[in-house]
């Protein structure tokens, strides 16, 4: 709950991002005009669905969020789309999350490990879609997206990160 409200509600600069005109989101978003819609989806969901319009261009991006509130788990869609007259300026660089993430072990006091589940892309192999892990250990970087334009080449963009504690 801490999380979403912090990091997707109530941020200044959501954690996705894209490069618009040749400038950042991140520049861009806080001075665009914000709505936030919350309805019950069902007894364990809450969907949350937050747009940002740009009033030059109506270039609008929709963030549709989804929260479990029986287990700690968020989920979310980031949508963009011209509701203009115009052709929209380029848009590049979409990242559907663009965070830091930090772990810590609340018992400990100190920081842990962090686990991405993740699928190799489609190789047109035997192995393709081959489930895989990426254990994040201290700050090390780490980038995982399809390339050339294609959905499923090389990194299938479906993702769970978990915390060495299962949390």
């Amino acid at each position: 709950e801490a999380w979403l409200k912090a990091n997707l509600l109530d941020a200044a600069v959501p954690p996705f991002s894209f490069v618009y005109a040749g400038r950042a989101s991140k520049d861009l978003l806080p001075r665009w005009e914000k709505h936030t819609r919350r309805c019950t989806l069902d007894t364990h969901r809450l969907q949350y669905e937050i747009t940002y319009l740009d009033p030059g261009t109506r270039l609008l991006v929709t963030c549709t969020i989804v929260q479990n509130t029986k287990f700690p788990q968020i989920e979310w869609t980031v949508r963009l789309k011209n509701t203009g007259t115009a052709s929209t300026p380029i848009i590049e660089d979409i990242q559907g999350i663009d965070a830091l993430l930090f772990a810590e072990d609340e018992k400990a006091g100190r920081q842990q490990s962090l686990k991405l589940y993740h699928f190799k892309g489609d190789y047109c192999t035997p192995d393709s879609y081959l489930p895989m892990e990426h254990l994040f250990v201290g700050s090390e970087p780490a980038s995982f997206h399809p390339y050339g334009g294609r959905p499923t080449n090389a990194e299938l963009p479906y993702y769970k990160l978990q915390g060495t504690d299962n949390g």
